[in-house]
This record gives C-alpha cells, structure tokens and sequence, in this order.
C-alpha cells in the first residue's frame, strides 16, 4: 500500500462518506466493480476522517471546560504509570505481528481472485 492513503484527503468529509457509500452498501455487501485496493482506501480513509473527528470534538472538550481535562490528564497519567505500559505494548506488538501473517495472505488471496476474474471476463 503507498502512502498516499495516510495523506490527507483532497476530498471533504462529506464527500469522503458519499465515495464511500457509493461503494460499500448498508447492508454490509460491497460494490463488486471496485477493487481490494479502493475498499482498503475507503476503509482507511473513513478512519482516518472519524479519528479526526474525535480530535477535534476533544479539542472543543478542552476549550469548553480546561479544568476537568486538566484533571483528566493527570488521571490518566497517573493509570499510565501504575500500569505495567511495556509489558501492554510487547502484548500488542505480539498480537499484530502474529495476525500480520494471516491478514497478507487473505489480501494475496483477494487480489489472486480479483486477476483471476479480470481473467476469465471477456474485455470489449
């Protein structure tokens, strides 16, 4: 995958979701014309739109009430340092790495599939 996926979009949210409604349906089926690579883009650009989203809604948290996040932060600091940080993030690390086999096959697998019909459909 390039790196062009992470970039900002050159769309508007909202012309982010419609792209992405326009391919994967409601109901969880997706719109067989597009590829393994545009579903992933969409997939990651609707991360990345609702993980901006919820920055800014906790920005305007901060601007609306300093106090109560500054004692949140020091909560949270607190749990960060009586919690054992490394052992959760070598678990995590663990996790990925053991699921990282499996998720490249499945998308070998999909574009394999995707070659394959590309194949076996007559071109005009």
């Amino acid at each position: 995958m390039s790196d062009t996926i992470l970039e900002p979009s050159a769309f508007t949210p909202a012309e982010d979701r419609a792209a992405g409604l326009q391919r994967h349906r409601g109901n969880g089926d997706v719109d067989p014309s597009s590829s393994v690579d545009d579903q992933i883009s969409g997939i990651l650009r609707n991360a990345q739109h609702s993980i901006r989203h919820g920055y800014e809604e906790c920005e305007e948290r901060v601007r609306r009430a300093p106090g109560t996040s500054l004692l949140s932060a020091f909560a949270c600091g607190y749990l960060l340092r009586s919690l054992p940080v490394e052992a959760i993030l070598a678990a995590q690390v663990r996790l990925l790495l053991s699921l990282a086999r499996p998720a490249l096959f499945l998308y070998g697998t999909a574009k394999v599939y995707e070659y394959l019909i590309g194949r076996a459909t007559p071109r005009q």
